[in-house]
């Protein structure tokens, strides 16, 4: 890199009632070697004791001159917290880093020199991701061996793009290129179609400098499937059916997994079938098309003995 080169960088970080996991993170962005002008902590509205603790780690490190603690007031989610961050970076870089997530000391450095190499806005790796059982390496792929962004990102693989890896070059990017606030699930899904479809898209970063915390971080909260349905309804013409199919499979499975309301159901099996009978009117159908017709079949039959067994519950009750 020239000397001359704007290399000034922000440190973007949504936060949520998780200080535990903040001196770790605060101690990865100190240590890289390409240092952060300034660090964005935006408080989401968490409890007046967490946003304490933060505030006494912020003051006791190393980078507390750097760091910019803020709160978004009321609870919103963590796209507006991200989005008001990236408002607020003066820089000409912006780096994404959920609280309970840490970079490899060279993060920086190597995302941005990429940038710089390349005519594209934006960097993404895949990651060391961290669970109880180990430590799993998801290398991703690169973008330009598909055609579309969800083949990477929906693929039933697993690739990873994930949010801690995102390094935008804010001077090539327009002002209303943003997170959508709206969506509480599929955010990083969400931000990378729009990037790919709203600048000169993406650059891989083959270098694994992120690490995602599966183990004590993680979402764990319920899935908030309204938000799921939203993020595939504006995408749902662009998406191919191929990671359809797999993808609505999947959230079919999960909606009885995590035990949602009947609708939700309903509009899985119903996507399925449509997806399914509509292109099996053009082309042959599959063997693989078939065993997920014989799934959703399968399923129906099942809610339909619950009913039954739940009607012979209450007819003995009251026998």
């Amino acid at each position: 890199m020239k000397e001359c080169e704007d290399l000034s960088v922000s440190v973007v970080v949504p936060f949520f009632n998780r200080s535990r996991f903040l001196k770790r993170l605060l101690d990865s962005v100190a240590a890289q070697t390409l240092a952060a002008d300034r660090v964005y902590i935006i408080d989401n509205g968490s409890s007046l004791e967490e946003s304490l603790n933060a505030w006494k780690i912020i003051r006791s490190h190393t980078l507390y001159d750097k760091c910019v603690f803020t709160s978004s007031i009321g609870r919103g989610n963590a796209n507006y917290a991200r989005n008001l961050g990236y408002k607020l970076a003066e820089t000409r870089y912006v780096a994404f880093l959920d609280s309970d997530d840490w970079w490899q000391a060279d993060h920086l450095s190597k995302a941005i020199k990429l940038l710089n190499k390349s005519d594209k806005v934006a960097t993404y790796s895949g990651a060391r991701v961290h669970t109880a059982n180990g430590v799993i390496l998801n290398n991703s792929k690169d973008i330009k061996l598909f055609d579309d962004p969800f083949s990477l990102i929906m693929s039933p693989r697993n690739y990873l793009a994930q949010t801690s890896s995102y390094v935008i070059d804010k001077s090539k990017v327009s002002l209303n290129v943003l997170w959508d606030e709206s969506l509480k699930r599929h955010q990083d899904y969400d931000y990378f179609a729009v990037i790919y479809y709203n600048t000169c898209g993406w650059c891989y970063n083959p270098n694994i400098t992120s690490n995602i915390d599966w183990n004590e971080g993680g979402h764990k909260s319920a899935l908030d499937f309204n938000s799921l349905i939203k993020f595939y309804e504006k995408w749902e013409d662009s998406i191919p059916y191929t990671i359809k199919k797999s993808y609505l499979a999947s959230m079919l499975y999960q909606s009885y997994f995590y035990n949602a309301n009947d609708n939700i159901k309903i509009y899985y099996k119903e996507k399925i079938t449509q997806e399914i009978f509509f292109k099996s009117s053009l082309y042959r159908v599959k063997t693989s098309d078939l065993c997920l017709a014989l799934k959703i079949k399968a399923i129906k039959i099942l809610d339909e003995l619950q009913i039954k067994n739940t009607i012979k519950d209450i007819l003995n009750k009251r026998l």
